[in-house]
């Protein structure tokens, strides 16, 4: 397993799904270790291939150039025979400005003639492209999708959600100067982390009225999404300081965090599993964190 990138594996009903560092994706059954299939057989000058995404029978995976290429490749394989679905490959930013839902691929990406940024949604099956619709700015973080909506955030501080059945814009509204990451959509309502000024906004899922903004804190700009985990809601500003909410009680958390610093680029955001936070901080060190049951 030398030659595997096994940090972007992934495993789903039986079958592991990790790829080499010369770009090829390999599934395994996990109860033989058969090898099952390779894709592509023949693909050269290529990144690893980023964790893949499965929904259904239909395997995503994406990769770039090894020639720092800033446009990433996206491609649909069957999960039983590892054949690409879609004739070519969609042509997107990097690749957490895509996200697989109810047998759609959405996709942000840049339009070629105007030069702005698209939101796309394609048929997972054969790449058919069912709607398109420009976007007035630069998208941060992953297209959000709850139900039949999906969330965006945008750079310059406005959020706005989608219909994801025919792409119209439900609502549009500005809660900062800027933004850094993605909203969580929690039941009916959308969290969303402000980068300037750093305060966590709470708004409405049907009409993106707030709901709740806390205090904002000039020294706080937040850099991850919300964490939600028994009914608090927890983010890590810059200054690598954990800090939490009682979304209910609509108050901060007086305890905090200190010394989580990372760079988002290399170590990559922290991830919740199962109520812990897990930080893979700058100094090297892999961090846990139990989260809720402090209220």
């Amino acid at each position: 397993m030398d030659s595997f990138a096994a940090v972007h594996a992934t495993c789903d009903r039986g079958t592991l799904y990790m790829p080499d560092l010369q770009g090829v994706l390999h599934a395994y059954d996990t109860a033989s270790g058969c090898h099952l299939w390779g894709w592509p057989h023949t693909l050269t000058g290529v990144s690893p291939v980023k964790i893949p995404s499965i929904t259904n029978d239909t395997v995503l995976v994406s990769w770039t150039r090894i020639e720092s290429s800033p446009i990433w490749s996206l491609q649909a394989l069957d999960a039983e025979t590892g054949r690409a679905r879609w004739p070519t490959p969609l042509r997107i930013p990097p690749p957490q400005h895509w996200q697989a839902r109810n047998n759609r691929v959405f996709a942000i990406f840049i339009e070629p003639d105007s030069g702005g940024p698209c939101l796309a949604a394609y048929d997972v099956h054969n790449g058919t492209l069912l709607w398109q619709k420009a976007l007035t700015d630069r998208i941060v973080g992953k297209p959000m999708i709850s139900d039949k909506s999906i969330h965006l955030a945008h750079a310059d501080g406005h959020v706005s959600s989608w219909d994801a059945l025919t792409g119209h814009n439900h609502w549009t509204v500005k809660v900062a100067k800027s933004l850094r990451t993605q909203p969580v959509v929690a039941g009916e309502q959308v969290l969303i982390t402000s980068w300037d000024p750093g305060r966590l906004v709470v708004l409405n899922n049907a009409d993106g009225t707030v709901a709740w903004r806390s205090a904002p804190r000039s020294a706080a700009a937040l850099m991850t999404p919300a964490y939600l985990a028994d009914g608090l809601a927890w983010a890590v500003s810059r200054a690598g300081i954990l800090q939490g909410w009682d979304i209910e009680r609509r108050r901060r958390l007086a305890g905090t965090l200190e010394n989580l610093l990372w760079k988002p680029d290399v170590q990559g955001l922290p991830e919740l599993r199962h109520g812990v936070l897990y930080v893979a901080t700058g100094s090297g060190n892999l961090q846990a964190i139990q989260l809720g049951g402090t209220k």
